[in-house]
C-alpha cells in the first residue's frame, strides 16, 4: 500500500486550479518554480482563460481535465472548495493541496466551511493537505510546490529545511519529513512521519 504522502511528495501529474497569469501570485509561481526547478511529470494548469501561462497549455475548466491525475493544487477561494472537491472526485482525483485560506483561521463561517469540507472529502475519499499549505519541495524529483521563489535549492542534494507550513525533502533512501503543522492539517495532527521511497 502506498504512504499516504507518496501523492504529494512524488507525483506523476499535477493539476493547478485557480492558477494565475498575473506574475507574483501564488498560483503563478508554483507554475514558475515546477518549470524553473524542472519538474518531469504531467503539469495541467487550470484557468478559465485558457490559452497559456508560462508556455504551458491552459485548461479553461476541469471537466477539460483527463482523468486520474496525481495531485491537484487549489487556488481557488473557499468558497468554492467544496466544487472543487466534486469536481475532483469526477476525475478521480484523490489528493489535493489546498493553498486557499478563508477556513478556520478566518473565524466561525470558516471553521464551518472547513467542516464541510472535511466531510465531503471523506464521502468522496479524497485526502487533503491543508489549507493554507505553502506546500512541499523535493529535490529528489525537483517537486517545488512552494510559492516563493526557490532558486537557492538548485542543484541541494542533502539536508532537511523546515519552516512553519513547509518541507524540504531530499528523498535519497528513508528521509525523515517534519509534518507539523502544514496548513490548518485538516486530516492529521502534526507530527513527525517516516517516509521511505519506492
Amino acid at each position: 500500500m502506498a504512504h499516504v504522502l507518496k501523492a504529494f511528495l512524488e507525483p506523476k501529474s499535477i493539476a493547478i486550479v485557480g492558477v494565475s497569469k498575473t506574475p507574483n501570485r501564488p498560483g503563478h509561481l508554483i507554475l514558475r518554480n515546477l518549470r524553473e526547478f524542472g519538474f518531469a511529470g504531467d503539469i495541467y494548469p487550470v484557468n478559465p482563460e485558457g490559452g497559456k501561462i508560462l508556455g504551458f497549455k491552459t485548461y479553461k475548466s476541469m471537466k477539460d481535465l483527463p482523468k486520474n491525475i496525481d495531485l491537484a493544487v487549489s487556488m481557488v477561494p473557499a468558497d468554492d472548495t467544496l466544487e472543487l472537491l466534486n469536481d475532483c472526485a469526477d476525475k478521480g482525483i484523490k489528493n489535493v493541496l489546498l493553498v486557499s485560506g478563508g477556513f478556520s483561521e478566518s473565524g466561525e463561517i470558516g471553521a464551518n466551511r472547513q467542516m464541510e469540507v472535511v466531510d465531503l472529502a471523506k464521502q468522496k475519499g479524497i485526502r487533503i493537505m491543508g489549507p493554507n499549505a505553502v506546500g512541499p519541495v523535493n529535490t529528489s524529483n525537483s517537486l517545488v510546490l512552494h510559492f516563493y521563489p526557490m532558486g537557492y535549492l538548485k542543484g541541494r542534494r542533502s539536508g532537511i529545511y523546515s519552516s512553519e507550513r513547509s518541507i524540504l525533502l531530499p528523498c535519497h533512501g528513508t528521509c525523515y519529513v517534519i509534518y507539523a503543522p502544514w496548513g490548518k492539517q485538516i486530516h492529521r495532527p502534526g507530527k513527525l512521519l517516516r517516509y521511505r521511497r519506492g
